[in-house]
């Protein structure tokens, strides 16, 4: 039998020195302890991994994710690796941070995962969540099935703190707070149509369609929801209208608002899908001083991940395949149309678009249409997390 960990410390270096990508660099760190011990003079920046779909009939326990490597320069030269994980065989993935993954399984019990760790928490069931839908156009089944369509984490570092999931129903838009160990999620009744959710600065802030922000009181009984009255630098008659998605992200201390636009473009010759692709985001941070959102032309060496995972912004460098000022985003909002009876194809939208030049691209030759079950979802990866 090898003695793995006899290996000489200097050469352990050359190798770990020689790593690029972070499925690598994990399973080199997870060979024995003085392997782990050698991977911390040698830390990776943060590289995101996207989780691939997966259908809820699939038969392997194994996901893939797509890798970004520093050594490449295209997204078609990016890997697609396989983690054997068991734990999350068809569990449908709605949310993300860090290496944590919320999960809702085939019972409707959901459930907070490392990817890396394996360490796993349960949350209430999602039936709890208090939210009926008195609507016949809507697909009971489909709806109890996909009721909440996203969850924000406010603690993803330590499992140790107290943190908080925050759900987001995916037809009504209403949010549900709960902790691991709650036997039911707590409705926060008084704010309509909840886009996006982020913990910001000890504070806990709503963005909804009708583009209020709220700061949610989570310690009050009953939660409740106070709007920050805040106005915009410019005209805001330019963003407003449908296909408009909102999220919330922390940048270099700064509270962002990422406005998401969309067009509708038909498919078909006769009696075609209308399906909406992304044109353009813009961006703001709010200027707490004036209660203010002010545009943003540049993220400085940042880049924006969104989508089903908590929404954040990494530090691009030389080392990393994806470049500062730009946006990678996987749609979050098309679960919403697969709650009807209407038989319609679903197309999640998801690609690059870059602040300079304002172009939305392809995000990867190597990904593969989504999974209404579970969709792609970012995990941007902390390797001591």
């Amino acid at each position: 039998m090898a003695d793995w960990a006899g290996i000489p410390e200097e050469l352990l270096s050359l190798i770990c020195q020689r790593l690029d990508s972070f499925v690598d660099y994990l399973q080199f760190k997870v060979v024995c302890k003085p392997w782990r011990c050698v991977s911390y003079n040698y830390p990776l920046p943060q590289f995101p991994l996207l989780m691939l779909p997966q259908e809820n009939t699939s038969s392997t326990c194994r996901r893939s994710f797509l890798g970004l490597t520093k050594s490449g320069e295209e997204f078609d030269k990016t890997k697609v690796y396989e983690l054997d994980l068991p734990e999350i065989h068809r569990h449908r993935c709605v949310g993300a941070a860090g290496n944590w993954i919320v999960t809702v399984d085939m019972e409707l019990d959901m459930h907070i995962f490392n990817l890396f760790s394996k360490v796993h928490m349960n949350l209430p069931s999602q039936s709890t969540f208090n939210t009926q839908i008195h609507d016949p156009t809507i697909n009971q089944t489909r709806s109890r099935e996909l009721m909440v369509s996203k969850v924000v984490l406010t603690y993803p570092k330590d499992p140790s703190e107290d943190f908080i999931a925050v759900a987001i129903h995916t037809v009504l838009k209403k949010i549900a707070i709960a902790r691991p160990g709650d036997k039911t999620w707590t409705t926060i009744q008084n704010i309509p149509c909840v886009m996006d959710v982020i913990y910001f600065k000890q504070q806990l802030y709503g963005i909804c369609a009708n583009r209020k922000l709220y700061i949610l009181d989570i310690k009050s009984n009953p939660p409740k929801a106070s709007e920050v009255h805040v106005s915009f630098s410019l005209s805001f008659g330019y963003f407003l209208g449908v296909g408009i998605n909102r999220y919330l992200v922390e940048w270099s201390g700064e509270l962002l608002q990422v406005l998401q636009h969309e067009s509708p473009k038909e498919e078909g010759e006769e009696g075609g899908i209308k399906k909406f692709y992304t044109d353009a985001f813009h961006v703001f941070k709010l200027d707490f001083a004036y209660n203010i959102w002010r545009l943003v032309e540049s993220l400085g060496q940042h880049a924006l991940f969104l989508g089903f995972n908590t929404s954040v912004s990494v530090l691009a460098s030389a080392e990393t395949i994806f470049k500062r000022n730009f946006i990678y985003f996987v749609e979050d909002h098309r679960m919403q149309y697969y709650r009807t009876n209407v038989n319609i194809e679903i197309s999640f939208d998801m690609g690059v678009f870059n602040l300079e030049d304002r172009k939305v691209r392809p995000f990867s030759t190597n990904t593969t249409s989504a999974s209404p079950f579970s969709p792609p979802v970012w995990i941007i990866s902390k390797l001591n997390s």
